[in-house]
């Protein structure tokens, strides 16, 4: 696994992934490491402010977002100000389904499963099938 940095293109760290254009990747001011044979599906976005590494061969469906900060809503007139930040870890041959968002702060183990359309607010160990806003566990896979 590799990490990009806010220097490289995104076709020159790309080579072995696939990436579904179009797809928004924002990774100015944090760490962006993403691991061999991930599927990132079309409309889906990845925003790192702080650390989000995503795991070997992870399917991405399309118009995911992982997004590992949110805004400082106290100073209402600077609504793009950064507020707070976590890191995200996503493990190795993980599926998130399509439109899910997983938030700040979010570890999901290796082989998790995320229904479409959740909003993934915790973290959840090694093949936990989640879903729903907020997502919760459904059951373990075997």
């Amino acid at each position: 696994m590799r990490s990009i940095s806010p220097t490289q293109t995104i076709t020159d760290y790309f080579k072995e992934a696939s990436i579904c254009c179009p797809v928004y990747i924002k990774w100015a001011e944090g760490v962006l490491k993403i691991g061999r044979k991930v599927v990132v599906g079309p409309f889906s976005t990845i925003s790192a402010r702080d650390n989000i590494v995503i795991g070997d061969g992870t399917n991405i469906a399309p118009g995911v977002c992982i997004i590992d900060h949110d805004h400082n809503l106290k100073k209402m007139r600077l609504i793009k100000e950064i507020g707070k930040t976590a890191p995200i870890k996503i493990g190795k041959y993980c599926w998130i389904g399509a439109n899910a968002v997983i938030l700040k702060g979010v570890t999901l183990g290796d082989g998790c499963v995320v229904g479409a359309g959740s909003v993934v607010t915790k973290s959840f160990p090694e093949k936990s099938i989640i879903a729903g806003n907020p997502a919760k566990l459904l059951r373990m896979r075997v």
